[in-house]
């Protein structure tokens, strides 16, 4: 329903809602009156257009003319009426060619609507909207999981490699063990037990060195 502005300067009109379920096409806005007068806004720049329930409305972007108009895609407004039902028939021709009908130069559309087919999309779309979610809540679990196997393999590897640096320290200990080892023995090597025994006999003479072993 269109309500145009027939006085100047005028930016809200009247009008009558014959039954319920209008909408705003503007604003999608549900007008809940019925049989009654109401003001509505008519800015300068639009024309007040009102919806019916039940009805479905074909739209198309405009152009400069309606040649150029006539080649951008349609849309379809489906308003349903207050039993959530709607439905309307659409008639198309090439809007040049005469007797389009005998000549079957025209396209003619029947279309239906009801909250059963907008219940069911809802569902289905909630459905997937739940196997998404599901889905990422695997995925973070196997995430963590991951991130745990990680954690733990990242706690073996440094309990390996401070095992590796206690070894290491440890041949390092026994190598340094044995290098001292080595370097008593070399020292011992190198006494010369017959110039010791030789100097003794010249300091206390034979007889004196067997009484002192005697002694012993």
């Amino acid at each position: 329903m269109i309500a145009p502005v027939t006085d100047e300067g005028v930016r809200q009109i009247q009008i009558c809602i014959p039954s319920s379920n209008w909408y705003n096409y503007y604003t999608s806005l549900q007008y809940f009156y019925s049989k009654q007068l109401i003001n509505i806004s008519a800015p300068l720049d639009t024309i007040p257009i009102l919806l019916g329930g039940g009805s479905i409305i074909p739209t198309q972007k405009y152009a400069n003319n309606t040649k150029y108009s006539r080649e951008n895609p349609f849309g379809l407004i489906s308003v349903l009426n207050k039993n959530g039902y709607s439905q309307d028939d659409l008639f198309y021709d090439d809007s040049e060619t005469i007797d389009t009908t005998k000549k079957k130069n025209n396209m003619e559309s029947k279309s239906k609507k009801t909250t059963k087919l907008i219940e069911d999309l809802t569902t289905s779309i909630e459905e997937k909207d739940m196997a998404i979610e599901e889905k990422d809540k695997a995925i973070e679990e196997k995430d963590k999981a991951i991130e745990e196997k990680d954690k733990t393999i990242e706690e073996k590897d440094k309990v390996i490699e401070q095992q590796a640096n206690d070894k290491i320290q440890d041949e390092a200990k026994i190598k340094l063990l044995e290098d001292e080892i080595k370097l008593i023995k070399t020292k011992l090597n190198i006494i010369d037990y017959g110039k010791i025994w030789k100097l003794a006999m010249l300091l206390f003479g034979l007889p004196t060195l067997i009484l002192i072993y005697r002694g012993k």
